[in-house]
């Protein structure tokens, strides 16, 4: 069958031998075939499901394709392929001020200025795409203004002018040509025309002694015009007042023409090389005037040229020279006359006077021929007074001053003073000088020295004056040095049994409680029974109980101290329980250092302390009003003089200290009296 058929039928014999029917209902389907067509621009890409998905860049016929259709049968598929090309151009061009690159190939727009690669797409004669590239320069038209001055005519040259000639002045003219690029080039003409000045030469002149120059007179002058001293083309100068030796005298106008662009070229000789001039000479002759001069003395009158004088003065007088100019006679005339002078003199003793010697007073004369050489008669009214004297004899000690000057030898010596007339004073002075004396003592002592009915307490040097053999000062001088064992108190060692990191002590060291002056070579003995004295000066403080223990020190000088240390330590309402230390020896060993008030440990609980301490004379040598344990032995009252660097001297001070608990309660102040070795 080749077609599609229905209700066909046919019998056969089946297995159990009858007759099997079999219907045929038969559908027939085609294959296809096509053939595709197509133009493309440089490359073609054929499709599925129809094509075979491959890309051509040339021209194909004939090629096919299988595939199935819808109806499941083979589709055959033709491809009948034109390929057309896309094309490509530069448009090089040059154009003057402005390009319009012109449809269909340009993209019309206009251009001022050189570009280059600008691409524009159209469509060619295939259809394709078709890509114009321009390169294009553009050249400038060009415009020049041409500033000229000139001399009654100027002819504008080509090639940029325009060949013409002009008499007077124009502007704004123009010119059109081409440049070196083939552009447009406008020249335009700014011309100034100057007319040639014409002087009138005034002639020669002849003047006396100088002449002033008149105005210069002419034709087409610039108001410049001027004198000069020589030819322009010379380099002559400017003349600028009047003339007075004779000269050829230059009259000289010019234009400047600024045709270069206002940069004249200079000649050698400084002056424009580029100018419409006039130049004038004429010459001046001077006759000089003359004069004389005349110095006269007279006496009294003096008779000049008819006229009688009888003063001094200048004169002058007039005529004519032999030139016909002026001659002028000065007379520098001098009177002088007799003179008179009166002298009042006062003079000591004699008085010379015109080489006379006078030594008694009077009226007397003298003539002479005064300053001006005529006669003066002078007039002396003279008096004599005379000079005195006088003589003193002084004994002093060391020094004595006389007259503001000081004297510190015997002998004599003089002064000279004015007297009551106003003559020399002689005064004399006979001196002795009789000279103070000095003695030096050096005393060692224990615990007091009696020097010049005082008693001394401490070291130190004293001084003592009383008056000597020849009435004057005797300085005698004591240095004593007092040897102190330890004063007589009882301290309370709390402190003391402590080192200075809080922790106990074995012993005490008593020569800590001496003076540097007691030395620690004496010997220290026990007045107790405690049997707690140890070798030389240690106490052994071990389990040491509350009580007093005596001690007493024999130094190597024989002093002998009393020492009472007294175990009774006071507990601090906000501290641990420690005490008010009872002696400061301020030596920097780390035992007895400073004052302690409180805590060895500084856990005071906030307490607050303020600590006044009084030497034995009540004054207050140290205060606190927040005292931090901190007082080794040196004052801070600005008042006081006692001792060197603040540091005040050994012995015994009395302290007040006031606590302030935290809650700001002020307690009972606690005092007593401490012992401070510094020496």
């Amino acid at each position: 069958y080749t077609s599609s058929q229905s209700g066909i039928t046919y019998e056969s014999t089946n297995a159990a031998g009858c007759v099997h029917t079999e219907t045929l209902n038969l559908t027939i389907t085609e294959s296809t075939a096509h053939t595709t067509v197509a133009e493309a621009c440089d490359t073609y890409t054929w499709a599925a499901p129809l094509g075979n998905g491959q890309t051509y860049t040339a021209s194909v016929s004939g090629i096919t394709y299988e595939s199935t259709n819808a109806a499941g049968c083979v589709h055959t598929e033709t491809l009948n392929l034109t390929i057309t090309e896309s094309t490509a151009h530069t448009t090089v061009a040059e154009a003057c001020d402005t390009y319009t690159w012109a449809a269909p190939l340009g993209n019309g727009q206009t251009y001022t200025a050189s570009v280059s690669g600008i691409t524009y797409e159209s469509t060619n004669a295939v259809g394709c795409v078709h890509t114009e590239t321009l390169n294009l320069t553009i050249t400038e038209s060009t415009a020049h203004t041409t500033i000229a001055e000139a001399c009654d005519t100027y002819t504008w040259a080509a090639p940029l002018g325009n060949g013409q000639t002009y008499t007077a002045s124009v502007s704004g003219i123009t010119y059109e040509s081409l440049n070196a690029a083939g552009c447009v080039h406008t020249e335009t003409l700014n011309l100034t025309i100057n007319e040639t000045p014409d002087i009138t030469n005034p002639g020669d002149q002849t003047a006396c002694d100088s002449f002033t120059l008149p105005t210069i007179l002419g034709t087409n002058l610039t108001g410049n015009e001027a004198y000069y001293d020589d030819s322009q083309l010379k380099g002559g100068q400017l003349i600028l007042g009047p003339i007075t030796t004779t000269q050829i005298v230059w009259i000289y106008d010019s234009t400047l023409l600024n045709n270069d662009g206002g940069k004249s070229e200079l000649s050698s000789l400084g002056k424009p090389v580029n100018f419409c001039s006039d130049e004038e000479s004429f010459m001046v002759t001077i006759n000089n005037s003359t004069t004389s001069t005349e110095d006269i003395t007279a006496c009294d009158s003096y008779t000049w040229n008819e006229v009688a004088y009888t003063e001094s003065g200048v004169y002058t007088f007039e005529s004519e020279n032999e030139v016909g100019c002026i001659n002028t006679a000065t007379l520098n005339l001098t009177i002088n006359y007799s003179t008179t002078s009166t002298e009042d003199i006062t003079a000591c003793d004699s008085y010379t006077w015109n080489e006379a010697t006078y030594t008694e007073s009077g009226v007397y004369t003298f003539e002479s021929e005064n300053e001006v050489g005529c006669i003066n008669t002078a007039t002396l009214n003279l008096t004599i007074n005379n000079s005195t004297t006088s003589t003193e004899d002084i004994t002093a000690c060391d020094s004595y001053t006389w007259n503001e000057v000081t004297y510190t030898e015997s002998g004599v010596y003089t002064f000279e003073s004015e007297n009551e007339v106003g003559c020399i004073n002689t005064a004399t002075l006979n001196l002795t000088i009789n000279n103070s004396t000095t003695s030096t003592e050096d005393i060692t002592a224990c615990d007091s020295y009696t020097w010049n009915e005082v008693v001394y307490i401490e070291s130190g040097v004293y001084t003592f004056e009383s008056e000597n053999e020849v009435g004057c000062i005797n300085t005698a001088t004591l240095n004593l040095t007092i040897n102190n064992g330890v004063t007589e108190f009882t301290d309370i060692i709390c402190d003391d049994l402590f080192d200075i990191n809080g922790d106990p002590v074995q012993s005490i060291d008593l020569n800590n409680y001496l003076s540097i002056a007691a030395n620690d070579e004496g010997e220290w003995v026990s007045l107790d029974t405690s049997g707690r004295l140890i070798t030389g000066s240690t106490f052994n403080v071990i389990d040491l109980e509350n009580g007093i223990y005596n001690f007493t020190y024999t130094s190597s000088l024989g002093c002998v101290s009393n020492l009472s240390l007294e175990k009774d330590c006071i507990v601090f309402p906000c501290s641990t329980a420690d005490d008010i230390s009872k002696v400061v020896t301020a030596n920097n060993d780390g035992v007895n250092d400073t004052f302690r008030v409180g805590s060895l440990a500084g856990d005071d609980g906030g307490c607050k302390y303020i600590v006044k301490i009084f030497n034995r004379w009540g004054k207050i040598v140290f205060e606190s009003n927040d005292y931090k344990n901190n007082w080794g032995g040196y004052h801070n009252n600005s008042g006081l003089t006692m001792g060197t660097n603040n540091k005040l001297p050994t012995g015994t001070y009395y302290y007040i200290v006031n606590v302030i608990v935290p809650d700001g309660e002020l307690l009972q102040p606690i005092t007593g009296y401490i012992y401070l070795g510094t020496n």
